[in-house]
């Protein structure tokens, strides 16, 4: 297994510019990526402003996928730490055990 693939994100947006359907493309790249890598790092620079819905998706199918602990395996960078601070959080989120 290779410790890291990266997976540059403008190469994956919906040229209609929808949200969903961009995170929907990207989180298909990064399942096949942690099939054959420890980890997948998602390159953010030149990406438009993006939401935790975008990251959400992506965090989601990783989940429903692989299970709980592979979204660990998945990192960005960004130059932008309003970006990265968006995807600490959903991160984080997706990580924090479920309250009932």
């Amino acid at each position: 297994m290779a410790p890291e693939q990266s997976i540059t994100a403008k190469d994956l947006l919906d040229p209609d510019g929808v949200i969903v359907s961009s995170g929907e493309r990207l989180a298909t790249a990064v399942v096949a990526a942690l099939e054959h890598a420890q980890t997948v790092n998602i390159d953010l620079r030149g990406m438009p402003p993006i939401s935790s819905t975008y990251f959400n998706v992506v965090l989601r199918t990783v989940r429903d996928q692989f299970g709980h602990q592979a979204v660990e395996r998945v990192v960005v960078s960004t130059p932008s730490s309003i970006i990265q601070s968006v995807f600490d959080r959903s991160k984080t989120a997706f990580l924090s055990p479920v309250i009932h």
